[in-house]
């Protein structure tokens, strides 16, 4: 946190390159509280396709919070599928991971990882 972050890594609270979490995203990147663009996550916010939705629905390639999602999906508090975000579950490859250390391309808070993947709380 306040420090840049690498490529294709997650950043909250500061602005990040491509795949990266935190104020103004960019193609592919998650964001929280603004409007993000294609293949981004939202969170409280209606977002474009494959992006993250809470409390509602999510179409394929998309991001949920409580809710089951497809392929390629946010999911917090279940097993999530390949290419997507879990919290408080192991999560498989190219996932993000919160509380414990995740595969190649995953996010990590408050853990540093390998390259390629967000962290919240640590350098990227």
């Amino acid at each position: 946190m306040d420090t840049n972050c690498s490529t294709y890594s997650q950043k909250i609270g500061v602005n990040c390159s491509t795949y990266s979490l935190g104020v103004s995203c960019s193609k592919y990147s998650p964001k929280i509280g603004v409007n993000c663009s294609k293949y981004s996550p939202k969170i409280g916010v209606n977002c474009s396709s494959y992006s993250p939705k809470m409390d509602t629905n999510c179409s394929t390639y998309s991001q949920k919070i409580g809710v089951n999602c497809s392929t390629y999906s946010l999911k917090i508090g279940v097993s999530c599928s390949k290419y997507s975000p879990k919290i408080g579950v192991n999560c498989s490859k190219y996932s993000p991971r919160i509380g414990v250390n995740c595969s190649s391309y995953s996010p990590k808070i408050g853990v540093n990882l390998s390259s390629y993947l967000p962290n919240i709380g640590a350098s990227c």
